[in-house]
């Protein structure tokens, strides 16, 4: 397929897709999947088979709509466990809708039926893929979503431990109506709840957590559910039946006990598994209600214990090269940060190390002065005595003579320390004024303990000795000195950026139930460093803008937030909040919109780099004096919020090297920390 640009929140300019046997990655009955590229991102793309634009079967018809329904829904979803929408377009060929979607590793079935004769999932394994998908459906079902047919089919792995759920052509929208009677049953018969196969069927938000139930006996069984007939025939006496024979259905538990046997009555899942299955749908658990049960079961000893399995105990197998690659790069990702954090902490001590040098010699200047002002009191007293006695003056001119010399000299000794004080500073003004570094400077790379998981955020914040990460929801801290890493409390938005504000780790902006905010959520500090309480709270003012996904950066004395997503992101405003009177200026523009940027200070000046624009991923990198967006602060911070009659100045420097690449200030040096050349 050619190059066009795909439809989607991500601006995607060039779509590549070959449809070939090397790029398939799975066939079905209607359609089949293949490996594409939206710009320079590997993701997948789902069709359909063309014999079904070349018949005029109301069959065919039906899986059209099927197949756009699918695409409807998905550009409205946004959640960790539900496959990431990238867009969608026209296929040239067939003038046929075509879905892009994000790469996973494989499907939960083929995870599950590898090897030939798989041992048992651990028990965390088993938890952390049911509480994925519970998480999935809860989301679902808050925004009034039935999937209608979950299966293993249709959840899907990447390093064979995150789970989504993925395939919405079956999703239905509840409406008003919390229960809709469909004239046919959708989705996987051996999933499917006894009111779906009901005639007629009805179903709930219920139906999806039967199915979730089944999903657990396979978790925990490795096995493909078959469970018994439907119904079953007893004999009867009744005058009203003259063949004595009835047609009853069979429960399900009974349907499916030959599975259920093989599980152990105290296997900690068991009881979830047999709620779910019920029959009547009334006495299951909603999706929000399963998600509290499981992660009470994360806080089990059984569970605890049950993480110090090995890869090849978890899955039967050495771990996929790709998880092995990941693991690798993560590990060098985290030695490269150590290096970094450690070479900051040695400039940051022969800072301080200048600074105290610099207050010494400021105290000693001070003392002089003193003495100063003293010799002045006794020179006073002297000119006094000096009409009384001629002598004594006459000595009095010779000491103050000496005295001046002496000051003379002092006064050249000082002169030449504030010479070389201005020499000092000099160097480091040029140092600091030369912009982007000439070249990739020569670190030693080492190796730092790894992090309780990947970090796939680019909002970084660093305070002393702490290093924090934002990834999602999750927000993780690493401490320099000790090298370990601290999973902080769950903030309750998204895509938002961290920073360190009044010693305050704050949460700016995010996705808060898929639409933006302006709020900036802090956690606050405990008694001890490092330790925080267990809930965010709003300690600053909230924004003019609301935005997810920002540059962030801060001084001595201001917040500076540029860029994001939002309702005004074609705006690309330019806030500031002054530290010490917690208002807010809306300073600039961007001179074009973008988000998930970085933001850094080298010198005096701002730089803005990477992220995505509204035609993609970009290198551009653009660059103000810091001064300038002081200086175009309202004059009355008290009036409505505006840009200033004289906004700064933009201008662009060279560009990053790589995509996705993050800016940070190291020695001095404007530097392009990673990123991506695919």
């Amino acid at each position: 397929m050619a190059a066009q640009r795909l439809q989607g929140r991500f601006g995607f300019r060039n779509v590549r897709l070959v449809k070939s046997e090397e790029n398939s990655l799975g066939n079905g009955s209607y359609g089949a999947v293949y490996r594409a590229k939206c710009d320079q991102l590997v993701c997948a793309a789902k069709v359909l088979h063309p014999i079904l634009f070349q018949t005029r079967d109301p069959a065919a018809y039906r899986i059209v709509e099927r197949f756009q329904r699918e695409i409807d829904f998905l550009s409205g979803l946004r959640h960790p466990n539900v496959i990431q929408y990238l867009g969608s377009c026209a296929d040239p060929g067939t003038r046929m809708p075509v879905l892009f979607m994000e790469l996973m590793d494989e499907s939960l079935t083929s995870f599950l039926e590898r090897p030939a004769d798989p041992p048992p999932l651990p028990l965390h394994v088993q938890v952390d893929i049911g509480h994925d998908v519970a998480q999935a459906l809860s989301h679902l079902h808050r925004h009034e979503v039935l999937h209608r047919d979950l299966s293993s089919n249709n959840v899907l792995l990447i390093g064979s431990r995150r789970a989504k759920v993925t395939d919405f052509g079956m999703a239905k929208l509840l409406g008003s109506d919390p229960r809709l009677t469909p004239t046919y049953c959708p989705g996987t018969n051996t999933y499917m709840s006894p009111e779906a196969l009901a005639d007629p069927p009805t179903y709930s938000g219920k139906l999806d957590v039967f199915s979730c139930g089944v999903l657990f006996v396979q978790l925990i069984t490795r096995k493909w559910p078959n469970p018994g007939p439907r119904m079953h025939i007893i004999q009867i006496s009744d005058p009203r039946v003259p063949s004595g024979r009835v047609h009853v259905v069979t429960p399900e538990l009974e349907r499916r006990k030959d599975h259920l046997d093989l599980i152990s009555p105290t296997h900690p899942l068991l009881e979830v598994a047999l709620d779910c299955l019920k029959d009547e749908e009334g006495q299951r658990p909603t999706a929000e209600q399963l998600c509290s049960r499981l992660i009470a079961l994360k806080e089990s000893a059984a569970y605890r214990d049950s993480l110090q399995q090995t890869p090849e105990e978890t899955t039967g197998q050495a771990p996929p090269a790709r998880d092995q690659e990941l693991e690798q790069q993560l590990r060098e990702s985290e030695s490269r940060v150590g290096d970094l954090t450690r070479e900051v902490q040695q400039l940051t001590l022969r800072n301080e190390e200048q600074a105290r040098s610099i207050q010494q010699k400021d105290e000693q200047v001070q003392q002089k002065d003193r003495q100063l002002q003293q010799q002045d009191r006794q020179l006073q007293t002297l000119q006094v005595s000096i009409r009384d006695n001629e002598q004594v003056v006459a000595a009095l001119q010779q000491s103050v003579e000496q005295k001046d010399a002496a000051l003379q000299a002092k006064d050249e000794l000082l002169q030449e320390k504030e010479r070389e004080i201005q020499e000092r500073q000099q160097r480091v003004r040029e140092r600091e004024g030369s912009g982007v570094a000439t070249g990739p400077l020569k670190l030693e790379w080492r190796d730092g303990p790894p992090a309780p998981f990947p970090i796939f955020g680019r909002s970084v914040a660093v305070s002393g000795e702490m290093v924090y990460c934002a990834d999602d929801t999750e927000v993780l801290m690493f401490n320099s000195r000790t090298g370990q890493w601290t999973v902080l409390p769950e903030c309750p938005k998204q895509y938002f950026s961290i920073a360190v504000v009044n010693g305050q780790l704050t949460a700016i902006g995010g996705d808060q139930s898929y639409e933006a905010t302006n709020t900036l959520l802090s956690l606050p500090p405990q008694d001890r460093p490092g330790i925080f309480q267990q809930k965010w709270i709003e300690q600053f003012p909230p924004m003019t803008y609301c935005r997810s996904s920002s540059a962030v950066a801060t001084t001595n004395t201001s917040l500076i937030v540029a860029g994001g997503a939002g309702p005004d992101e074609k705006k690309a405003p330019v806030e500031l909040m002054d530290i010490q009177t917690l208002q807010w200026s809306t300073v600039a523009s961007l001179p074009r919109p973008r988000w998930e940027a970085t933001a850094t200070i080298c010198g005096d000046r701002l730089y803005i780099g990477g992220g995505y624009g509204t035609h993609g991923s970009t290198k551009s990198v653009v660059m103000c004096e810091v001064k300038d967006l002081l200086q175009s602060q309202p004059q009355s911070l008290a009036t409505r919020p505006g840009l200033s009659s004289s906004p700064p100045v933009w201008k662009e420097v060279a560009p990053l090297p790589v995509v996705m690449s993050s800016l940070v200030t190291f020695q001095g040096q404007l530097l392009a920390v990673g990123g991506s050349t695919t």
